[in-house]
């Protein structure tokens, strides 16, 4: 279910119990529901929520595209960081949302170098329950661009 689906979820009945993220956790904050603590927080204060993948064959094979890619995400983070009230009437426009309330919400602030310590809780947490057979060093699954 789509996260900006799960209020009206909640509301109707449909579902018990729902994850909000912000904005609309805090959209759905005047509903009258009672908020328990962010599940979230139990993976690690500060981890890796999403990343873009692909084969070291592909990265391999297409180093310039890589990098380019690399420049366009770092490049989009620091607008999106620098420029929070431009982002928020993006964000508003695809969600639906008042800008007011995307503003009063918590903003996520993209880093520009990912790092193997904000990787490493994920890979913790599902070798812990067993979704992969053994952790590992994140490290090894990152790219190194070739020298």
């Amino acid at each position: 279910m789509p996260f900006a689906s799960t209020a009206s979820a909640l509301q109707a009945g449909r579902v018990d119990g729902a994850i909000l993220i912000d904005p609309f956790a805090t959209a759905a904050k005047s509903t009258g529901y009672v908020f328990g603590p962010d599940p979230f927080a139990a993976v690690a204060p500060l981890w890796l929520g999403g990343a873009f993948v692909t084969t070291k064959a592909w990265a391999a094979a297409h180093p310039d595209q890589v990098r380019r890619f690399i420049a366009a995400i770092r490049e989009t983070a620091d607008w999106a960081n620098k420029n929070q009230d431009k982002s928020a009437v993006i964000l508003s426009k695809y969600n639906k949302m008042d800008v007011a309330v995307i503003n009063a919400s918590p903003r996520v602030l993209y880093d520009s170098t990912l790092k193997a310590a904000m990787i490493q809780p994920t890979i913790d947490l599902v070798a812990r329950y067993k979704m992969i057979d053994a952790p590992f060093k994140a490290e090894q699954i990152m790219y190194q661009a070739p020298k």
